[in-house]
């Protein structure tokens, strides 16, 4: 997600300076913003749904002289259902995915994986995990036994670029811009934000 700043109302004062200041200024800004907007993403994503705020992944790529735009960016790994407060009962896994509204996942179970993990320098260890994942079974025929997948949900990603939060965090930005630029220009120009 971009984060788009508008002027208006700063567009004499800032054509007044020269053009180092110019993107000194409104990188400075840019980057304020996105920083607030990160963390408005994060808490707006936390109040619709049942997530820690540890497992939401937003990225600030911050502007720079050469290129004034930042950029907002999510996850693309989509998040495991465990993360929703799964819990096992009879008839399946129980996942709070939205705040409030409980669904059951039937036919699925919960279990800690095991395996070998071998991503240390080619070192062979055995993994226990102290998580436990949602999994369901996959029918492939009387032949075959069970196989089983690992259930996910939705990506971060998916969620920031979304049209309601595009449009919450544009209007966001655009409530804070104006003071935010007022201050910078302030302290660039008489050394204190406020006059």
């Amino acid at each position: 997600m971009q984060v788009k700043i508008d002027i208006k109302g700063h567009e004499q004062v800032i054509k007044a300076l020269d053009p180092k200041q110019q993107r000194t200024i409104i990188q400075k800004v840019t980057n304020e913003l996105a920083r607030d907007a990160r963390a408005e993403v994060r808490r707006e994503i936390k109040n619709i749904y049942n997530l820690k705020l540890s497992d939401i992944e937003v990225n600030v790529k911050k502007a720079t002289p050469d290129n004034l735009a930042a950029y907002l960016l999510g996850s693309a790994k989509r998040l495991a259902l465990y993360k929703f407060g799964a819990k096992m009962t009879k008839s399946g896994v129980s996942v709070m995915i939205k705040r409030g509204a409980r669904v059951i996942v039937k036919d699925a179970f919960m279990a800690q994986p095991k395996g070998i993990d071998y991503s240390k320098r080619g070192q062979k260890r055995k993994v226990v995990s102290a998580i436990s994942f949602v999994f369901k079974r996959n029918d492939m025929g009387s032949k075959r036994p069970y196989t089983t997948a690992n259930l996910k949900t939705f990506s971060i990603f998916k969620l920031i670029n979304s049209k309601r939060m595009v449009d919450h965090i544009q209007s966001f930005v655009s409530k804070k811009t104006g003071k935010l630029l007022s201050d910078h220009i302030n302290l660039l120009l008489f050394g204190k934000r406020k006059i």
